[in-house]
């Protein structure tokens, strides 16, 4: 029977559109083939799944990447005869990608307490949209929905809230990808025994195992010196291929069917332009957007920079799709803001480019503009700044195709070079979720040999060092405090008479401080003036009782009286 189970996992599910393998079942694929929550259902040339007691059509899977699009099938339709009903995402097998975000909708609510714009449907009244939870508490129920993250600033009435539930939203499936490779890879299936993956061999014995971490001679091997994909001969860590499993970051799996290095990123896919050994950055580029400015899913995915971060030498462009129509301005402004001209745009619908971030300084016509632009989607893209400078010389859409098509820059991680000089391999430890180095000996945090226990060594004499450094700063700043306190004394003193002319309203009263308050206070450089406006603020009161209100509040973290300051006990 096992074997005919195992039969049927080499068979796909088929729906419609929607074609799927591991780790989904459903449909001719047994449950042995995939994770038994991840059953796909078929009706009608329309794919399915339920999740936590709520069905969700399947819009998009990603084989690739274990991603998929999904919508909850009472939203498909008229939101106002959904089922308003709450359904969480279990956060063990699925992560929300990061282009989308949980707002919470709240209906039979007093207006009063609420600040955002609002949704009638005939039967529940009044709704409204927002992405704090806590404005639950103004209503007497809510549900939560996933949107894009660009939705709640933009969203004018009940036609934008329904088409954002129609599109649906982004998950990736939780599973350990690069076991299932490492099974394929011995012409094995991969396959679940209730949460457990497994490796199953369709071959005479048709045994089920779980897979384990190959032993550290292989693992070093397998994962030493850079890779070929695509057009890139030169790949190395994060990145990593078929059969170069617990090679590279999880996240970071290349596909390397075609032409080029590509691999998925928050649902988006991007292309490496350029990789080489010893090369400080790796410059990618969005595929989707390399000769084409208008791509028929036109999506805003921020790019995760937890493992490679972005460069300065580069900055964000900004797309603006489906847009109200207006006229440009005749300044020079205008080298800064364009019309894509894209084939989709109809009527007085157009679609426009800003080169500049949003962040940074804007003529003042076009910040205007894009105030009063009513844009349905929009998309940012980093791009180099020395080709963003190269477009603002020559604006056009074909100087923006050519800014895009030559990417951005990330920085490489000197982990694995270190790793490499050493004699090692780099790879990725799933149990600790860091980068490890595998050498001949054993695996290693950082680089191989002896080398790296000094390094630990090192690290601890440093971070003892640190604490060392901590507190001898901590004291000499005691003794920094009681010399300005000293001096001040003496000058109170001699200078009695002097006007109070400082601007006091911005000081904080002394009854508000507490002895954590007098902490940070002390650990800033303003402390000294701060010190001199208190005791502007109080010449009746003597150096000495501030010093014992200091000790005092040190002994007993409360807060103390100004009245105490005044009174003539000493």
């Amino acid at each position: 029977m096992l074997k005919q189970e195992l039969g049927r996992c080499e068979t796909m599910f088929q729906c419609g559109n929607i074609t799927a393998g591991f780790p989904f079942w459903g449909g001719n694929r047994d449950k042995l083939c995939g994770h038994s929550p991840l059953e796909l259902h078929c009706n009608k040339n329309i794919t399915s799944l339920s999740i936590s007691d709520q069905e969700f059509r399947v819009l998009h899977i990603n084989q690739l990447s274990n991603s998929l699009r999904l919508a909850r099938t009472d939203h498909v339709g008229s939101f106002c005869s959904s089922n308003f009903t709450n359904t969480t995402l279990p956060p063990n097998l699925f992560k929300l990608s990061s282009t989308y975000k949980s707002v919470t909708v709240v209906y039979n609510c007093n207006p009063l307490g609420l600040h955002f714009q609002g949704y009638k449907c005939p039967e529940t009244g009044l709704m409204f949209v927002s992405d704090n939870p806590e404005d639950c508490k103004f209503c007497l129920a809510c549900f939560t929905a996933n949107v894009p993250r660009s939705f709640v600033t933009k969203m004018n009435d009940l036609a934008d809230l329904e088409n954002a539930l129609h599109e649906g939203f982004d998950v990736k499936v939780k599973i350990d990808e690069q076991t299932c490779e490492q099974c394929l890879s011995s012409q094995g299936i991969c396959g679940f025994n209730n949460t457990t993956q497994i490796c199953c061999k369709n071959d005479s014995s048709s045994r089920c195992n779980a897979l384990h971490l190959p032993h550290i001679d292989v693992l070093h091997q397998r994962c030493s010196g850079p890779f070929r994909c695509g057009d890139q001969k030169e790949l190395y860590y994060p990145f990593w291929r078929s059969e170069r499993e617990s090679c590279g970051h999880p996240d970071f799996k290349l596909d390397c069917s075609g032409e080029f290095a590509e691999l998925n990123i928050s649902s988006v896919k991007y292309r490496i332009l350029s990789m080489s050994y010893g090369s400080p950055v790796i410059s990618l580029g969005r595929s989707d957007y390399i000769g084409n400015l208008c791509p028929a899913d036109t999506r805003d995915a921020p790019f995760d920079q937890s493992v490679l971060q972005i460069t300065r030498d580069n900055d964000l462009l900004t797309l603006y799709y489906d847009c109200n129509s207006f006229s440009l301005p005749a300044t020079t402004g205008s080298n800064f803001f364009g019309e894509l001209g894209c084939e989709d745009d109809i009527g007085d619908r157009k679609s426009y480019y800003v080169t500049r971030n949003m962040s940074s300084p804007l003529p003042n016509e076009i910040s205007g503009l894009i105030d009063k632009a009513i844009c349905r989607r929009d998309v940012t893209i980093p791009v180099s700044i020395n080709a963003l400078k190269e477009m603002e010389g020559s604006p056009s859409p074909d100087s923006l195709e050519k800014a895009l098509k030559q990417g951005f820059e990330l920085e490489v991680s000197p982990d694995c070079s270190r790793c490499f000089k050493s004699g090692g391999a780099c790879g990725y430890d799933q149990t600790s979720n860091r980068f490890v180095c595998y050498c001949e000996d054993k695996p290693h945090s950082s680089i191989c040999g002896d080398q790296d226990i000094s390094t630990a060594s090192k690290a601890g004499f440093s971070t003892a060092a640190k604490a060392g450094t901590g507190s001898a700063c901590g004291l000499v700043g005691v003794i920094l405090i009681a010399v300005v306190l000293f001096c001040l004394f003496i000058w109170r003193r001699k200078t009695s008479d002097v006007p109070r002319q400082l601007n006091l309203k911005a000081l904080m009263p002394l009854e508000h401080y507490s002895y954590a308050q007098f902490k940070v206070a002390v650990s800033t450089s303003t402390y000294p003036q701060r010190l001199i406006l208190l005791f502007a603020e109080f010449p009746e009161t003597s150096s000495m009782r501030i010093i014992n209100y200091f000790i005092r509040s040190s002994l007993k973290d409360q807060q103390y009286p100004s009245a105490n300051l005044h009174s003539k006990t000493s």
